[in-house]
């Protein structure tokens, strides 16, 4: 595996020569090791994003802020759950229209939207209570 840092204090400065070629195989930023978060950062002037794993809430996230927050942008846990923290999701751009389907424990169950229909469909035998 290739290292950038093989340390876990990733203010490092790191050698640009080292990545002049294409890098092969797997490549680790900083040591593996616990207690310590795992961030690219992304900016410019006005605007920071970082990506990584923060390892205090044991999640992968990406955040637009110069660090992790309690609330990340977007988080997916060690079991997948994924949470949207801030902002809306969106699927698709308005008046081009997606399919989307929400599946249930059960098979065959959920819902499903048809954007071609413009219809919200219950699938099967799954139930619609208020």
């Amino acid at each position: 595996m290739a290292y950038i840092g093989n340390s876990p204090d990733l203010n490092e400065s790191v050698d640009t020569a080292q990545l002049k070629s294409p890098l092969t195989g797997d490549l680790g930023l900083g040591a593996d090791a616990d207690g310590t978060d795992r961030i690219l950062t992304f900016g410019h002037s006005t605007l920071k994003s970082v990506i990584g794993i923060d390892d205090s809430a044991d999640i992968f996230a990406i955040n637009t802020d110069d660090a992790f927050e309690a609330a990340n942008d977007l988080e997916i846990d060690a079991s997948g759950n994924v949470t949207i923290s801030n902002g809306t999701l969106t699927i698709n751009a308005d008046d081009t229209g997606a399919d989307v389907r929400f599946y249930s424990a059960t098979t065959n169950e959920g819902l499903h939207y048809d954007a071609s229909e413009d219809e919200l469909g219950l699938l099967l035998t799954t139930k619609l209570k208020f």
